[in-house]
């Protein structure tokens, strides 16, 4: 999804929108694929020209119909949280 920076001298603030599909994991529900969204963001520190740690967050919603088949929304979503943490190499 977009990501919206907010940049500074070596630390680096970024917001983010991620849209797709969530699955249910082998759990005998139909349907097994639901839409899901994440709204989350994180910061990223600059160590040199071409390397940044960064670190970010995530807020994850899905949704599954409780009746099989049926598109919509269900009153029982599916809210999950995130962490990660890695080390960011630009070209």
């Amino acid at each position: 999804g977009p990501e919206l920076y907010i940049p500074a001298d070596n630390l680096t603030g970024f917001f983010h929108v991620l849209f797709g599909g969530a699955h249910t994991g082998g759990v005998s529900t139909e349907p097994s694929v639901a839409f899901a969204y994440g709204v989350g963001g994180g910061f990223e520190y600059k160590v040199s020209t071409h390397l940044a740690i960064r670190i970010s967050g995530d807020g994850i919603r899905s949704s599954f119909t409780s009746i099989p088949f049926a598109a919509g929304d269900s009153p029982h979503p599916h809210l999950n949280a995130r962490a990660t943490g890695g080390i960011a190499y630009r070209f």
